[in-house]
């Protein structure tokens, strides 16, 4: 998913791609046992993202048990204020726990690329209901595809079973709230 805007990445103008490549250890021997993870390709043109001119950088891995067999970007990021961005993003335990929803606030760290800054440790969305349950695979899933902000509430579309859609909502400033009530890895910042 791009980002909705460019950002300014080592000083240079670029295009924010997040993305989860299957096999993390493409970028590098130090991601060889990690599960698939949330990327960010950045580049000077749109068309050299998918291209070798692209640079990548590891923006989040698995942090919680629920999020064990992978994590990714669900689709793209909505701005917050100035400098934060609210990221949704999905995660897989195993074939019992499946797919679920949750989210992270991300920024630009120093050199520009985007970093993370709160990160919610836990499942908010899940599936709990029979017609999100009962679908062509046994592994429950609930998987967002895209969101908007109005009137003060996220809406957002999901896929639910692999069979069918839904809308879900929620207020926007109330769901950044708690997200920051966390530090980037999901510790409480409460004191």
């Amino acid at each position: 998913f791009l980002f909705p805007e460019k950002w300014v990445i080592d000083g240079v103008p670029s295009y924010v791609c997040l993305h989860r490549p299957f096999q993390p250890a493409c970028y590098g021997e130090e991601f060889a046992e990690l599960q698939p993870a949330i990327f960010v390709a950045v580049a000077e043109r749109l068309e050299d993202l998918p291209t070798p001119k692209a640079r990548h950088r590891l923006l989040a891995r698995s942090e919680f048990a629920w999020e064990g067999n992978r994590v990714g970007a669900s689709w793209p990021p909505v701005r917050i204020d100035a400098h934060d961005w609210l990221l949704p993003y999905h995660a897989k335990q195993d074939a019992v726990v499946g797919y679920t929803q949750s989210f992270m606030i991300v920024r630009p760290g120093a050199d520009g690329w985007p970093v993370v800054v709160n990160r919610c440790p836990d499942r908010l969305m899940y599936a709990r209901k029979p017609w999100e349950l009962d679908g062509r695979f046994k592994t429950p899933c609930v998987f967002t595809c895209a969101g908007i902000v109005r009137e003060g509430d996220l809406i957002m579309s999901y896929g639910a079973a692999d069979t069918v859609a839904g809308v879900a909502w929620t207020n926007f400033d109330e769901l950044v709230q708690h997200v920051r009530r966390y530090d980037a890895h999901g510790a409480s910042l409460a004191t």
